[in-house]
């Protein structure tokens, strides 16, 4: 199911859930944010790491180092 598919179905149930007001049922993610975080650990080092950083240094050549946004209230 493509992302837009799986989050109408998500927005639908929870809507319907608000409805009838009762909690949404969410089913716990198969993922937690270490597993990802430990999967990048592993893939960004040695050469696919100075690859990345020499793009992204490349890249951002020149940028200025702080942007200056109007602070209004």
């Amino acid at each position: 199911m493509a992302a837009h598919g799986i989050i109408m179905k998500e927005l639908r149930d929870n809507y319907v859930a608000c409805a009838a007001q009762r909690p949404p049922a969410r089913r716990p993610s198969p993922i937690q944010y270490a597993d990802y975080a430990d999967w990048q650990r592993r893939i960004l080092q040695g050469e696919r790491l100075n690859a990345l950083v020499n793009f992204w240094k490349h890249e951002l050549d020149g940028a200025p180092c702080l942007l200056n946004f109007p602070m209004t209230p």
